[in-house]
């Protein structure tokens, strides 16, 4: 979500080409939300990998620019509408990405702090 409206399948994804999984890189297929009465983009857009692991990659550019908009990048549940199925595993997938940030942030904190200088000064 929050991609320019301007964007097209193929920026898109360009901009997902660097996310590897199953040794195959790249997306399988973009579904660009448009407005049905003009065609514009809603700055939603579905995006198809051809692995597990490829997601994994994508969602660690949640928060990425994209045409100068910080765009969202989430999971998704298979199916359509609100049904209780669908909506715990929104849930789940959203639990499991927070828990991942988490992670990856933590990670990035200690890096720095291990680059650190005696007494907590960063070297210059």
């Amino acid at each position: 979500g929050q991609l320019p409206y301007t964007a097209s399948k193929a920026e898109i994804g360009l901009h997902f080409a660097g996310c590897v999984g199953g040794g195959q890189r790249g997306i399988k297929s973009v579904r660009l939300l448009t407005d049905k009465t003009t065609g514009q983009g809603r700055g939603i857009a579905f995006v198809e990998f051809p692995h597990k692991d490829a997601v994994d990659e994508a969602v660690k550019l949640d928060h990425s620019s994209m045409g100068g908009r910080r765009i969202r990048v989430e999971r998704t549940a298979k199916g359509a509408g609100n049904k209780g199925s669908r909506q715990d595993n929104l849930k789940r997938l959203k639990q499991e990405q927070s828990t991942e940030s988490l992670a990856l942030l933590d990670a990035e904190i200690d890096a720095v702090l291990a680059e650190s200088a005696p007494g907590g000064l960063c070297r210059g």
